[in-house]
């Protein structure tokens, strides 16, 4: 009978530890859990901040760029240039009365023949 008594109680002393490894195994579950949630709110949360600065950053280069074109246009000389004048009409092409004899220009004979 003594020997009942110690199964029975080493029965009840691994059924006890089970239960505890259990709890504490489901614990550290919990806790992993919540590590990996919070570093994926963490990732979410950079990611909309990032997002967030580059629609602000992109908007105002759009509204600088507006404002730079807006002062260049304002600043611009507006003091009246004159025309291009038309062009003038073709004269009245004149011919002249040549009546020279033609002769050569060199009087000795090409070198190149």
């Amino acid at each position: 009978m003594n020997v009942h008594w110690l199964i029975v109680l080493a029965l009840l002393w691994l059924l006890a530890l089970g239960c505890d490894s259990e709890a504490k195994q489901q614990a550290q579950e919990t806790q992993l859990i919540e590590q990996y949630v919070s570093a994926r709110l963490q990732d979410y949360e950079r990611t909309l901040r990032e997002r967030c600065q580059e629609r602000v950053l992109t908007e105002a280069i759009r509204v600088s760029d507006s404002l730079i074109i807006l002062e260049a246009r304002l600043s611009k000389d507006t003091i009246f240039k004159p025309y291009k004048p038309e062009r003038p009409e073709r004269p009245e092409a004149k011919v002249l009365n040549d009546t020279t004899p033609l002769r050569p220009i060199l009087s000795r004979p090409d070198s190149l023949r």
